[in-house]
């Protein structure tokens, strides 16, 4: 993220706090116009207290 570019693969997880400006961008072959080719994602938003309120608090 930020100012990183690198190859993603399927399985991977990438974690993005908030407010972060990201882009992911796949292969040309993926932007053909007769092509199958699908790329596939799956987002997650968490709630900033989704582990409780005094999470990021403990030492």
């Amino acid at each position: 993220m930020g100012s990183n570019i690198s190859i993603f693969k399927p399985g991977d997880l990438c974690m993005i706090g908030a407010y972060l400006p990201h882009y992911y961008r796949n292969e040309e072959k993926y932007y053909a116009k007769d092509d199958s080719l699908r790329a596939r994602s799956m987002v997650i938003h968490f709630l900033e207290d989704f582990m409780g309120s005094k999470f990021f608090g403990t030492a």
